[in-house]
């Protein structure tokens, strides 16, 4: 009986653990690209090797002000599936999280 008691408490405290798996990464913005046909802007963060896709217009603005100042942004991504920055998502996935320019 004992036994069964630590399968059903060890069991329960497994399925009521969350991981988030989200991550900030932090640099200088390498490129901006913009594709035909659409009003999104994406960047290439340094250190990342990925591009991140911002679909709203205060981010754009804030990143293209970023980029020509030369600027550190701060970019958290709030996504279970991203573990890393450096080649951590697919090319172009749109940013979920927080963008932020630092002084």
């Amino acid at each position: 009986m004992n036994f069964i008691k630590k399968i059903i408490i060890g069991s329960a405290l497994l399925t009521t653990m969350s991981v988030n798996a989200d991550v900030t990464c932090s640099g200088k913005i390498l490129e901006v690209l913009k594709w035909s046909g659409s009003e999104n802007v994406s960047i290439m963060l340094e250190n990342t090797g990925r591009y991140i896709k911002f679909t709203d217009k205060t981010a754009t603005s804030m990143l293209l002000t970023a980029f020509s100042a030369q600027q550190n942004v701060i970019v958290y991504m709030n996504d279970d599936s991203i573990t890393t920055c450096n080649d951590g998502w697919a090319h172009y996935t749109v940013h979920n999280g927080y963008f932020k320019v630092e002084q």
